[in-house]
């Protein structure tokens, strides 16, 4: 990897850092390399894209807290990034107002 390749990974791991997104380094590496393949004129712009479009189980470093697992009925303070794996339709009320199962 070339120095300016690698300062297009970590410029790429900045940007998407301060947006609270955590990625592999191997992906950034990977997404600079299609991106100068295909000849991106725009990296960060299609870096993000790239990363819209990616699976968070491939792409991703975990974000949430270690122990979100046992906590019951608490409201996470901050933003995060996550990929819903599959959702269902538990119930809904008289003014249709549905409450949603969703798993990460």
């Amino acid at each position: 990897m070339s120095t300016a390749q690698a300062n297009d990974v970590s410029a790429i791991i900045n940007l998407l850092t301060k947006e609270n997104i955590k990625v592999k380094p191997e992906w950034a590496a990977e997404c600079v390399q299609h991106l100068q393949n295909i000849k991106s004129t725009k990296l960060m712009e299609d870096a993000f894209q790239q990363f819209l479009f990616a699976d968070l189980n491939v792409v991703g470093e975990g974000c949430l807290p270690d122990n979100v697992v046992k906590m019951h009925d608490k409201v996470l303070q901050g933003k995060y990034v996550v990929q819903i794996g599959r959702k269902k339709k538990t119930c809904q009320n008289s003014k249709n107002n549905s409450i949603i199962n969703i798993t990460l």
